[in-house]
C-alpha cells in the first residue's frame, strides 16, 4: 500500500519540511567562514534582492522566491543563504589548503563580487570571520591568538565534548569580528553545527541589542514623564483653583506623550525573544570551562544580560506609567463626578424650592379664582333679583345675595376640583 502525497492535507509537505528549512553548514575540512547578517527595516525587499544579485553575478540560477534557505557550491567556496523574520544572512565557506598561520591574514571578502559586497555594507548588522581548524593547528594556539586576536582573547571554552572555541567579540578595523573553532574530536557534521550555533549567537545578539538605543532614549523621557505625572497628582490633591478642564488638558497631553512610545513595543518584544534564542543557542554548545578564560555563556551573562535587563526595565516602566496615568484619569473622573453630583443636588434643591413656590402660588391663584368667580355669579344673581322689582315682586336683594353666597362658593370650589382631576388624568 502506497500513500499519494497529492491526496494528503495540502499543508502536510510544507509542515514536514519545515524542520529541514535551515540545515547546518557543511564543513568537512579546514575552512574560513565569512558570515554576513543583513538587516534593513525600511526596505525588507533588500534580502531577496541581494540574493538575486549575488546569484546573477556568479552565474547561478536564483532559488524560487518561496524558499527561506539556499545552498550552492562553487569551485572556490560554498554559499548558504537564510531568510529570517527581520533579517537574512549569507555564509561563505572557503577551504584552507595551507597550515601556515600566514593563511589567516588573507582578506577572504575579496573573493566575493566587489560591487555586490560594497552594496550590502549599509545593511550589515553582523560580519564574522570564523576559522574552522583541526587538531594539528592546536599546537600553534598561542601564535594563532596573537595572529588573529592580537593577543586580546576574551572567550575560550570547550564545546560539544569535542571542540574548542576562541573569540573576542570585537569588530576589527576591517569590519569583521573573528572566531576560531578547533575540531579536536568532533563527530561527523558536529563542526558545522558548532559554527552555525556561534554564528546564530552573533546574529541574534546583535538583533537583540537593536532595542538598547531606544531604551536609553526612552529612559530619560520616562523620567520626565514620571515627574510630570507626580506633579499632576500633587496638583489634584492640593485643591488649588485649577479647573478640571485645565487638568483634563494636562492629562490628555501627558497621555499622548506616553502613547507615542507604544510603536516601540514590537522592537522590545523582538529583542527579548532574540535574547531567549541566544540563551538557547549557548545551552546547545554544552560548554565546559578552560581555566583562565570565561565561557561564551559567562561572557554573555556579563555583557548582554545587562542590556536586555535595561530593555525589560524600560518596558515595565512604560507600562506602569501608562497604568498610573489611567489611575490619575480615574481619580480626576471621580473628582469631576463628585462636583457634578454636588451641582446636580444644588440644582434639584433649587428646582424643589421653585416647585414649592409655584404650588403655593397656584393654590393662591385657585383660591382667588374661586372667590372672583363666586363674586361675579352672586352679583349676576343680584342684578336679576333687582329686575324683579319692576315686575312687581318685592325681594330683599342683599339678604338673597347673602343666602346664595355660600352655596355659590361651594359649587364653584367643587367645579374647580373636578377640572383638576380631569387635567391629571
Amino acid at each position: 500500500m502506497e500513500l499519494s502525497s497529492q491526496k494528503n492535507h495540502p499543508l502536510r509537505l510544507q509542515l514536514a519540511n519545515e524542520v529541514h528549512a535551515r540545515p547546518f553548514l557543511k564543513i568537512s575540512q579546514r575552512s574560513v567562514i565569512i558570515h554576513l547578517g543583513i538587516f534593513n527595516s525600511e526596505n525588507p525587499e533588500v534580502h531577496r534582492r541581494l540574493l538575486d544579485e549575488l546569484c546573477i553575478s556568479l552565474s547561478i540560477t536564483p532559488p524560487p522566491i518561496i524558499y527561506s534557505a539556499f545552498f550552492f557550491e562553487t569551485n572556490a567556496f560554498t554559499i548558504k543563504w537564510s531568510r529570517h523574520t527581520e533579517f537574512s544572512s549569507f555564509s561563505f565557506v572557503f577551504p584552507l589548503k595551507e597550515s601556515s598561520s600566514s593563511t589567516f591574514k588573507g582578506n577572504f571578502s575579496d573573493w566575493l563580487p566587489s560591487d555586490w559586497f560594497n552594496s550590502i555594507q549599509t545593511s550589515l548588522i553582523s560580519a564574522v570571520r570564523v576559522f574552522a581548524l583541526n587538531q594539528s593547528d592546536h599546537s600553534d594556539k598561542e601564535a594563532l591568538i596573537h595572529s588573529i586576536f592580537n593577543g586580546r582573547l576574551l572567550v575560550n571554552s570547550h564545546i560539544l565534548s569535542g571542540g574548542e572555541v576562541l573569540c573576542d567579540w570585537k569588530v576589527n578595523t576591517d569590519g569583521f569580528s573573528n572566531m576560531v573553532v578547533y575540531d579536536v574530536d568532533f563527530r561527523e557534521r558536529q563542526l558545522g553545527r558548532a559554527v552555525q550555533r556561534l554564528l546564530e549567537i552573533e546574529d541574534y545578539r546583535m538583533m537583540a541589542l537593536l532595542a538598547l538605543p531606544i531604551a536609553r532614549e526612552m529612559a530619560q523621557e520616562l523620567f520626565y514623564l514620571e515627574s510630570e505625572l507626580s506633579n499632576f497628582i500633587s496638583l489634584i490633591d492640593s485643591g488649588q483653583s485649577t479647573t478640571d478642564a485645565d487638568l483634563l488638558i494636562q492629562l490628555t497631553s501627558l497621555s499622548a506623550k506616553i502613547h507615542k512610545y507604544y510603536h516601540h513595543s514590537s522592537r522590545f518584544s523582538a529583542s527579548i525573544a532574540y535574547d531567549d534564542i541566544v540563551r538557547s543557542r549557548i545551552q546547545e554548545l554544552r560548554e565546559t570551562r578552560i581555566e583562565g578564560y570565561p565561557t561564551v555563556g559567562e561572557f554573555m551573562d556579563r555583557r548582554l544580560k545587562p542590556a536586555i535587563d535595561t530593555c525589560r526595565t524600560i518596558v515595565v516602566r512604560h507600562e506602569q506609567l501608562a497604568k498610573n496615568v489611567s489611575r490619575a484619569a480615574d481619580l480626576l473622573r471621580t473628582r469631576v463626578n463628585l462636583v457634578q453630583e454636588k451641582q446636580t443636588n444644588s440644582l434639584l434643591e433649587g428646582m424643589n424650592k421653585t416647585a414649592t413656590s409655584q404650588l403655593l402660588m397656584q393654590k393662591a391663584v385657585e383660591g382667588l379664582s374661586v372667590a372672583a368667580i363666586s363674586y361675579y355669579i352672586v352679583n349676576l344673581i343680584g342684578v336679576g333679583l333687582k329686575a324683579l322689582h319692576h315686575l312687581g315682586v318685592e325681594v330683599d336683594v342683599e339678604v338673597a345675595e347673602f343666602i346664595l353666597l355660600f352655596p355659590t362658593v361651594y359649587v364653584v370650589y367643587q367645579h374647580s376640583l373636578a377640572i383638576k382631576k380631569i387635567k391629571v388624568h
